[in-house]
């Protein structure tokens, strides 16, 4: 069922394995120096060892020079939605009463092109071989629609947070609901956070200008020759501002025992120019998490003996400055066996983690990540039926709010949150399925999107706003299963999104 099959995916992308951390691109060229080095035999000609080494240097710098070109910036492409009408008006302009230019009648869940969006229109492109009867229409239609008559995949909303007035609506791809944003504020990227973006789809990424809310590129993995480019979770450089891209070579994955694949660190280009390979880690899976006040980087992997075996319920963590690429220092954590994106969140200032403890009873593990003391153990129980899972948007306060997906039927799941703070397990009840803090202010959402919570510092309601939902033109629109599947805030509190997607069943 395509339902249990994406929470399988958001549960276990950053499937955790061993990592050896390379900070510098060279580390990995002095490598491979060493290894063609010594496996000379004593009498053999300098030259034969200068040449070794000389054509380990050149594959080095080749190599590093394909993966820094793997990821770049590229103009706006198109992005899938499909129409959410019968009916369809296409517009000449974004705006209500410019001309309409044609009307399409469209079959439920017709496919659709969005090549450009504002908050309040789509600018979309119906292709000849859609419709209904024969199937086919006689050429392509190209207008402007009101937002709702065609639906994105994903959408995220942006939202005032003082007064819940719609600021944006940006339309994302699929599964897509994780964002970043510049340490100047003026840009955000909208990407598939610790989920990856899928390797089959070249677009992983859309920046913004947080002004309007407005697609303004797109961030392409190309891929590199005989091999499949995958993209870990972008952050802007805390120094420089530019745009770090971890790549994950999907064909060097997954390794026997010890960790073999790659990944590496990329500075995006700007202006079309080639990106730079400034870091690589030596690493048994997809892991790379990145604290909320982007300072700091974390890896989680499982821990493995000089043998080369998994050791059980063991685990171990890099702490990454950002702003210099090193590690500040490693700590190994027993009794713990941790697993997926939703079985980590980082404190805003990256001084603590929250774990999952997968190999225990589904308990929270808070960890010191300055000294790796293990702080205090949460309690946490939930039917063995149900998926539970969190993000780092989910500390509030002392609170952690865990989102549970009960299963409804064959074709979907329904969210709800349970409030976790030390000791005490309380339902959020079905009013409330995500929430955060922004500012010192906390907020939350309920799982169809339909509304905005101001919450107190008991993690109450004091304050409901409706949220506006073109897109919800018919009762149908909820009974096709439309649930947020994300939620997060601007850096200055200022805007909250509301990620908001359809799961489909099988």
């Amino acid at each position: 069922m395509r339902w249990i099959a994406r929470l399988i995916i958001f549960a276990s992308a950053l499937a955790l394995g061993t990592t050896v951390w390379y900070v510098l691109a060279q580390n990995r060229t002095s490598a491979a120096r060493d290894t063609n080095m010594n496996v000379k035999g004593e009498g053999q000609p300098a030259t034969e060892e200068i040449k070794s080494v000389s054509q380990a240097a050149t594959s080095a710098e080749d190599e590093a020079q394909a993966v820094a070109s793997s990821v770049k910036w590229a103009t706006l492409t198109s992005l899938g939605g499909y129409a959410n009408a019968k009916q369809v008006a296409l517009h000449s302009h974004g705006e209500a009463d410019s001309p309409v230019v044609a009307t399409i009648y469209a079959e439920e869940n017709d496919a659709v092109e969005i090549l450009d969006s504002t908050r309040d229109f789509l600018l979309v492109k119906f292709p000849a071989d859609g419709g209904i009867g024969d199937g086919t229409r006689e050429h392509d239609y190209k207008g402007w629609v009101k937002w709702g008559v065609v639906m994105p995949y994903m959408t995220a909303i942006v939202l005032d947070a003082e007064t819940g007035e719609t600021v944006g609506r940006v339309p994302l791809a699929e599964d897509m609901s994780s964002v970043t944003y510049s340490p100047d504020g003026k840009r955000a990227l909208f990407h598939y956070g610790r989920r990856y973006g899928d390797f089959e789809r070249p677009a992983v990424a859309y920046e913004v200008d947080t002004q309007r809310y407005t697609l303004m590129r797109t961030l392409e993995a190309t891929g590199r020759a005989n091999s499949r480019t995958n993209i870990g979770e972008l952050f802007y450089g805390p120094s420089d501002g530019h745009l770090y891209a971890p790549v994950w070579d999907f064909d060097k994955w997954p390794p026997p025992r010890a960790p073999l694949s790659v990944l590496d660190f990329v500075r995006v280009g700007e202006g079309g120019s080639a990106g730079e390979r400034v870091g690589a880690v030596e690493a048994g899976s997809r892991n790379f998490a990145v604290s909320p006040d982007g300072l700091t980087g974390f890896v989680v992997r499982k821990k493995y003996d000089q043998t080369g075996a998994a050791v059980f319920d063991a685990v171990e963590v890099d702490v990454i400055d950002l702003k210099t690429l090193s590690v500040r220092h490693s700590f190994a954590l027993d009794g713990i066996d941790s697993y997926g994106s939703d079985a980590l969140a980082i404190s805003r200032d990256g001084t603590k983690l929250f774990l999952k403890n997968s190999g225990n009873t589904g308990d929270i593990v808070v960890i010191d990540a300055r000294t790796g003391r293990r702080v205090r153990d949460i309690p946490f129980r939930y039917p063995q039926d149900h998926w539970a899972g969190f993000s780092q948007n989910s500390l509030v306060g002392d609170s952690l709010l865990v989102t549970v997906w009960q299963p409804k039927d064959e074709h979907s799941g329904v969210p709800y949150g349970v409030w976790l703070e030390e000791g005490k397990q309380t339902v959020a009840g079905r009013k409330i399925a995500f929430a955060l803090e922004a500012n010192g202010r906390r907020y939350a959402v309920n799982a169809s999107g339909t509304h905005l919570f101001k919450l107190d510092k008991n993690n109450r309601i004091h304050t409901k706003i409706k949220i506006a939902r073109p897109d919800i033109r018919f009762q149908k629109t909820i009974d096709d299963h439309l649930t947020v599947q994300g939620f997060a805030a601007s850096p200055d509190g200022k805007h909250l999104i509301v990620f908001v997607g359809t799961v489909h069943g099988c």
